[in-house]
C-alpha cells in the first residue's frame, strides 16, 4: 500500500462519501497526526539508507487533510454525569473498581494514564481537604488535585473492599473476579467509562471527554479560567480556553464544585 493509498483508507473513499455510502474514518487531525508520524519514519529510513532520497521526499510532499475551525469536543451536563454514575451497580468489587473510576475522570479531570499510574500514596490531606498531592501528569508536570468527600469515598469503598493499602490504586479484575496485582491499561479504563456512557446513550463517549466535562462543569459553577488551567495541568491559557471554550491556593477546593450525584 503507498502512503496516498495509506491516507484514502484513514479518511474513506470520497466517492463513496459523496454517494452517501459511509463517513470519514478519521477526523483531519487524526489522518494529520498519522500522516506526519509516515513523514518522520521516512525520513529516518532514508537517513539510514533503507529508503531512496527521492521517495522520501515525494512522502513528505504528501499534503494533509483541511481543517476547518477548531474541534470543541464533547462533554455531558451535570444530570447527564449523574445519570451514568447511577449506571454502575456498586454491589460488586468490579462495580465500586468502576464506579470509582467514572468519579475520578468526572470529578478530577485525569488523564487516564495520570489515573492508571495513580498511587495510594498520592492520596493525602492538606488543610483539612483531602486530594491527590504530587500527582506527575503530561511532560513531567507535578500538581496537586483537590478530591471532593464523595470521590475520596467511592476510592476508599474500593480500597477496603479489595485491601489494597499501597501501590497501584486500580488494578485489573480478571473474568473470574481475581484481583490483579499490577496496574490497569490505558485500554481498560476506555473501556469501563464508555461502557456506562453506553448504557446512558452516549455511544461516542470517552475518557478525554469526561476531563473536559469536569473542566466545564467547574467553569460553569464560577471557578477562575486559571484555576481551571491549574487542574488539567495545562502550560498555556489558550488550550484551557479551548476546553472550555490565579488560583488562590489549594484549599480553595474548585474541584468541589463537583457534586455527588443526587439520590
Amino acid at each position: 500500500m503507498s502512503v496516498l493509498q495509506y491516507k484514502d483508507d484513514l479518511i474513506g473513499s470520497s466517492k463513496r462519501q459523496q454517494n452517501g455510502e459511509w463517513g470519514r474514518k478519521y477526523s483531519p487531525a487524526t489522518v494529520n497526526l498519522r500522516l506526519a508520524a509516515v513523514r518522520a519514519l521516512a525520513q529516518e529510513a532514508a537517513d539510514a539508507g533503507i529508503l531512496d532520497q527521492n521517495e522520501a521526499a515525494a512522502i513528505r510532499r504528501i499534503r494533509g487533510e483541511k481543517q476547518s475551525g477548531s474541534r470543541i469536543g464533547n462533554w455531558l451536563q451535570k444530570s447527564q454525569v449523574d445519570v451514568v454514575l447511577k449506571s454502575v451497580d456498586r454491589r460488586s468489587i468490579r462495580g465500586k473498581r468502576d464506579y470509582a473510576i467514572v468519579a475520578v475522570l468526572f470529578a478530577t479531570a485525569l488523564r487516564r494514564r495520570e489515573l492508571v499510574e495513580l498511587q495510594v500514596a498520592t492520596m493525602q490531606q492538606r488543610d483539612g481537604q483531602w486530594g491527590l498531592i504530587g500527582l506527575r501528569g503530561k511532560g513531567g508536570k507535578i500538581r496537586n488535585i483537590s478530591l471532593p468527600e464523595w470521590v475520596r469515598l467511592a476510592i476508599v469503598d474500593w480500597l477496603l473492599a479489595t485491601q489494597i493499602v499501597q501501590g497501584a490504586v486500580f488494578r485489573s479484575i480478571s473474568r473470574h473476579g481475581k484481583l490483579g496485582s499490577q496496574q490497569m491499561s490505558e485500554e481498560s479504563v476506555k473501556i469501563i467509562l464508555s461502557h456506562y456512557a453506553t448504557l446512558c446513550g452516549h455511544n461516542t463517549f470517552r475518557p478525554h471527554d469526561a476531563r473536559r466535562t469536569c473542566a466545564r462543569l467547574c467553569r460553569s459553577g464560577n471557578a477562575a479560567l486559571e484555576d481551571v488551567q491549574e487542574l488539567l495541568g495545562h502550560s498555556s491559557i489558550q488550550t484551557t480556553e479551548r476546553y472550555l471554550g490565579k488560583t488562590d491556593g489549594f484549599g480553595r477546593a474548585i474541584t468541589d464544585l463537583i457534586c455527588a450525584p443526587t439520590v
